[in-house]
């Protein structure tokens, strides 16, 4: 579909052109989101031989990542749905907070609930970007990373949000309870934080390659989603530590 400006151009595409664009396999014509997974899928060799008429364009609603999923085990996609709501309820229950701010009657109760709301975006951050590295794990069938990852949400209950919905709940019905509440939510951070902390493939050469991996698959649907910045935002960040009064309202 590229238009050229002379002639003698276009017999030049023609000679290397194969009628598909540069994401898309010429033998079997699956389109995928990078070149990297388009590379990987050719070396294979296994695929069978279909019309350019299967042929399609990449857009960000691309599946050929579901359907490696599926080919592996079809049971992940829904734990993976199930991660994407525990993430988006987590996202609203920190904007629930936020606009609960009124209700804080000291400056040190103020003090400790702005900490606490920005240990629970960090909290939210790693989530997300350990999230990201389970699916490309899974997808380049790196399955011992894969799993180290997986065990660590299933022993956080990520794949169940009961939790979440029951702050959501209750942020929309707090009375004068706020404080306990967003304490005992500061409470589950950390203990997030902390399982999460036990992983050991962020420390491994290879997570330079899943780093770059994940980068280029989330800039190939046009995300906003910026994974060095991420990684480098949760690297620095120190988990803000509540006061005695704090402490008090835990017991």
């Amino acid at each position: 579909n590229k238009i050229y400006k002379t002639e003698k151009s276009l017999i030049e595409h023609e000679k290397i052109c194969k009628g598909v664009d540069d994401l898309t396999c010429p033998r079997c014509m699956i389109s995928f989101t990078t070149r990297q997974a388009k590379s990987k899928h050719i070396k294979k060799n296994s695929c069978k031989p279909r019309s350019i008429i299967h042929s399609r364009t990449p857009n960000p609603q691309n599946i050929e990542n579901q359907k490696a999923i599926i080919e592996i085990d079809k049971d992940y996609i829904q734990k993976f749905v199930k991660t994407s709501n525990y993430l988006k309820t987590k996202r609203r229950n920190i904007q629930s907070i936020f606009e609960n701010f009124q209700q804080v009657d000291t400056h040190e109760d103020l003090e400790n609930i702005v900490g606490i709301l920005k240990n629970d975006i960090h909290t939210y951050e790693v989530l997300l970007m350990h999230s990201l590295n389970m699916i490309m794990t899974l997808v380049n069938e790196d399955m011992i990373t894969f799993y180290e990852i997986y065990e660590s949400f299933d022993k956080l209950n990520v794949f169940n949000s009961n939790w979440e919905n029951e702050v959501s709940g209750k942020l929309s019905d707090i009375g004068d309870g706020l404080n306990q509440l967003i304490y005992s939510v500061n409470k589950m951070n950390q203990d997030i934080v902390q399982e999460l902390s036990y992983l050991s493939y962020t420390t491994e050469a290879s997570f330079q390659e899943l780093q770059d991996s994940v980068s280029a698959e989330l800039s190939s649907i046009n995300s906003s989603i910026q994974f060095g910045n991420l990684l480098s935002g949760i690297q620095t960040y120190q988990l803000h530590k509540i006061n005695k009064r704090g402490d008090n309202l835990l017991k």
